[in-house]
């Protein structure tokens, strides 16, 4: 794992994003699922933004996880062409790279998480018994 994580410190999310853009038009010309495309030109936007967006990025490394496992059951289920399955083969390999690369610049750039959930993002206020008012039955009858 040590040397996964090595590799990925050493690749950049935008040269990732391009080869994952060229791989989604080379198989336009075959039959392989196209939300691919989408998600890749989405990190390709968010990873060129000038300021930070780390729920953008936070996002975009969920939705590579996300594809890989539809892309493999993609690929269990039909019965694709050899050149399609090369073809998702290769941008399976590459999807874990491209995650563990979003992943490290969460990391460098300050935005630590316990993982890749959406659950820390909104900062909730905690509230107080005294902040809380009563609403009676009758109260609501009346609206």
């Amino acid at each position: 794992m040590n040397s996964f994580n090595s590799t990925a410190k050493k690749l950049d999310l935008t040269q990732l994003l391009l080869a994952h853009i060229a791989l989604s038009l080379l198989g336009a010309l075959t039959d392989i699922p196209t939300y691919n495309l989408a998600i890749y030109l989405y990190g390709l936007v968010v990873s060129q933004q000038t300021s930070f967006l780390p729920k953008q990025l936070k996002q975009l490394a969920v939705l590579l996880s996300a594809t890989l496992i539809l892309d493999i059951i993609w690929l269990l289920v039909t019965k694709a062409s050899f050149s399609s399955s090369i073809i998702m083969i290769l941008g399976g390999i590459l999807k874990p790279f491209t995650v563990a690369t979003a992943a490290q610049a969460l990391a460098t750039e300050g935005f630590q998480s316990s993982g890749l959930s959406f659950r820390d993002d909104e900062d909730y206020e905690q509230l107080d018994e005294e902040d809380a008012t009563a609403i009676g039955i009758n109260q609501l009858n009346n609206n």
